[in-house]
């Protein structure tokens, strides 16, 4: 895409996308005039913008409103106009902080950075739990709570605890725990994470003396992991609800009904997931309105990046806001995050940061 503009009309178009973005009113010749040092009349501004909104770059609300951008209008705005921001000390720093948290909890550290970035930005931040390909399988340990209802814990070469409550059907001899305890860890400690399901499943073939217990840990763990892969965090959704666009009833149901419902942001965290792969060769990623393709987000943006240690571990990040959002601090606080998030984890996992 080129953009097919005169300087004056560069101008006159950066002024009103900063000016609408800011104050979320429509834009009128008057007002570029008087805020903004162009050095034009009214009436040269007000020709410029009628030959923008030709051009499909600005729209015209209401026949007695100024200018709104379009679509085309931010997007010309996002790959030509937009200035880099730079991001307060302050925000660096808050940035920073999430450094001093417990990084034995992968989980916590990755939403407090969700929060971090969603008040920075003032949007919806959505961050992608990390896929590690190198975490490992320590030590696994099953403990009885009743004749039927045991617990699984399992520990990763990071730290990382995770525990699992499951049901038998029929009840388990309490010494029969020990024994199988040590069969497990036999079979697992060293067994990558990624793998740890494909495992249990061999080891249910192969086995005849537990395959009854393993086909019940095999089950409940596998469902477990189902539901781990790919995991999504979405903080400051109701930080669209605060912005004008959203204040219209039907508008703000529409965003909220589209939250609750996991079909929809499944569908979202497919899409940035599908970005994710791409980000080496395209950078920061910015989809606008209908580019994002779901018609419930068609007047959002998002902009997507990711953190990533080598080939080993990697995870996408992004910030969802409406198409008004105030774009250079946005694409500002995900970079700076997503390469805390890429240093944290390089000293979690102790990686090469290739």
């Amino acid at each position: 895409m080129n953009l097919d503009l005169t300087g004056r009309q560069q101008n006159i178009l950066l002024a009103i996308v900063l000016d609408y973005i800011a104050n979320a009113d429509p834009v009128g010749s008057r007002t570029i005039s008087k805020k903004y040092e162009l050095g034009l009349s009214p009436a040269t501004i007000r020709n410029d913008m009628a030959e923008l909104e030709e051009k499909g770059l600005l729209v015209q609300p209401h026949s007695s409103a100024g200018r709104i951008p379009s679509e085309l209008g931010y997007r010309s705005f996002v790959d030509f106009l937009m200035e880099k921001h730079l991001l307060s000390e302050d925000e660096v720093q808050k940035i920073k902080a999430i450094n001093n948290v417990d990084t034995s909890n992968i989980e916590f550290l990755m939403e407090q950075s969700a929060r971090v970035l969603s008040a920075i930005s003032n949007s919806v931040s959505i961050i992608q739990f990390p896929e590690a390909n190198n975490e490992f399988v320590k030590h696994f340990q099953i403990l009885p709570l009743s004749d039927t209802m045991f617990v699984i814990v399992l520990v990763s070469n990071t730290g990382k605890v995770t525990d699992y409550k499951i049901k038998s059907d029929s009840p388990v001899d309490e010494t029969f725990f020990s024994h199988i305890t040590n069969y497990f860890n036999e079979q697992l400690v060293g067994i990558p994470i990624s793998r740890l399901k494909d495992k249990l499943k061999q080891i249910l073939k192969n086995n005849t003396e537990f395959d009854d217990i393993i086909n019940i840990i095999y089950q409940n763990i596998g469902k477990f992991f189902d539901n781990k892969k790919n995991k999504f965090k979405f903080v400051g959704t109701s930080n669209l609800l605060r912005e004008p666009e959203f204040i219209e009833k039907n508008k703000a149901h529409s965003i909220i009904d589209f939250f609750e419902e996991e079909e929809n942001t499944n569908e979202l965290s497919e899409i940035m997931g599908l970005i994710n792969c791409e980000i080496d060769s395209i950078g920061t990623k910015i989809l606008i309105g209908k580019e994002i393709k779901i018609e419930k987000l068609k007047d959002c943006s998002i902009i997507i990046n990711s953190y990533k240690i080598g080939d080993s571990i990697n995870g996408a990040i992004g910030i969802l806001g409406p198409t008004r959002m105030h774009y250079g601090k946005s694409i500002a606080a995900i970079e700076e995050m997503s390469k805390n998030i890429s240093t944290l984890l390089y000293d979690i996992f102790g990686f090469n940061n290739k």
